[in-house]
This record gives structure tokens, sequence and C-alpha cells, in this order.
């Protein structure tokens, strides 16, 4: 009698609505976890149709307050019916370690499918700036090229500063080698439909300090754990 249903974020709605009107037909109660602000930045006809079919009793499961809100705001969800599930729910912090980076060089990190959009040429400018400042630092850049320009300018940034380092994908117990060698984790992501990244938690269970964008619940996320977001008109 219970229907869970992790929503798509475009056009692949037009299969959760054949689903959830199915459920409907069979007085399911249903339960509607969102995880993009692909219908939140603009309102959109499609989740409009979802919504009314998912019924006014429906509950709908959201990553952050900022979710909650808009969804109230632009399809007038009540409140009563929205419930709140970070992805901080997925992490044991039983396992949180602590920073122990040396003082007299600071190391900068950023992890990601590595893209324009998820800020990596963001992260390399401001290694500029710091190399400029004369700034004892490194930077070390992990996960895979989305593409092929970002690869250019992920390896042309490496050949010209020396203080950058590309680590390549890592996985597991790699990932977290990569949180513990870092004394700040630097996310500028720019991705329109950003939610809640989870490498934020990840870097943030190993100590590390948190700087970056406002993108979908980051700057919730990112005050909660003690960082600091900046405005992208700020410099982001």
């Amino acid at each position: 009698g219970v229907v869970y249903r992790p929503i798509n974020g475009g056009v692949g709605q037009i299969y959760d609505l054949a689903y959830l009107m199915l459920c409907r037909l069979f007085f399911n109660k249903v339960y509607v976890h969102h995880h993009s602000f692909n219908y939140l930045n603009d309102k959109s006809a499609l989740f409009g149709i979802l919504n009314r079919i998912s019924g006014r009793s429906a509950v709908h499961v959201v990553l952050g307050e900022k979710m909650g809100r808009l969804l109230t705001q632009l399809y007038g969800i009540e409140s009563k019916n929205i419930v709140v599930v970070s992805n901080l729910s997925l992490f044991d912090a039983e396992g949180a370690a602590c920073s122990n980076q040396s003082q007299d060089q600071v190391v900068l990190g950023h992890l990601a499918n590595l893209c324009i959009e998820k800020g990596v040429a963001v992260f390399i400018d401001a290694c500029h700036t710091l190399k400029a400042m004369n700034i004892n630092f490194k930077a070390k850049i992990a996960g895979p090229f989305v593409d092929e320009h970002t690869r250019d300018v992920v390896e042309k940034a490496a050949e010209t500063l020396s203080e950058i380092e590309y680590l390549g994908p890592l996985y597991a117990s790699e990932k977290n080698v990569f949180y513990e060698s870092i004394d700040c984790f630097v996310f500028p992501s720019m991705y329109k439909n950003e939610a809640e990244p989870l490498v934020l938690y990840e870097a943030a269970l190993n100590g590390v300090f948190l700087v970056g964008s406002r993108r979908g619940c980051m700057e919730d996320v990112i005050t909660s754990l003690s960082g600091v977001s900046i405005d992208e008109s700020e410099g982001m």
C-alpha cells in the first residue's frame, strides 16, 4: 500500500508520471523523493502535472530546506507534506577524522566528475591567484574528465603551475587518502541543477575545511559544516 519513487530531473518524469498514475489507481500511499533542482530553478509544467497525479496527500522527501521552500513556492505543496532527509544520513559520523596537515603549506583539493560546470576552471584560477600572491600552497585535482576540453584545461594547468597535481580518478579508500592529504576542499560548482553533492560530506568527515558556491542546497550544507559559501557574483 506504500510506494516510494525517486523521480527524474527532466523528461524522464514522463516515466515517473505513468508509474505514479498506476499507483494512484491502486490507492497507494505515495512518497516522492527529490534529488534535482531541474524543475525547481524554473517552474516545470511536466512536474506540475506529476505533482497533481501524486495527490495532495503525497509525502515529498527533499534534500534540504531550500528544496522544500521552492516546492511550496512554485507548486503549492504544503509544508506538512515535506520531509527533509539530507544526504548526510548516508554517512557514518563515527568514522569522522581530524585533519593533521602542516601549517607551513596549505593544501587545496578539488574532486568531481571534472568539467567546467563543476568548477574546475575556477579552482585553477584560484591557484593562479595564490601563486601571484606568493602563497605557499599545493593543489590536488582528482576525478575523471567529462570531456576533452576539460582534460586540456587541467593538463595545461598542471604543466603551467608546479603546485597543481592531477591524480586521476579515485575510488573507495583512495578517496579517503585524498581527503586526508588536504586542508581545504574547494567546490565552486556552477552546475545549474546542482543539489547536495556527496563530496562535501566526504570531505567534512575527514576534517577538511569547505569552500564552495551556493548552488542547490550547497549553502545550507557548507554553513552547517562551518565552511564558507561564496556567491558567484562575489568572485566564484
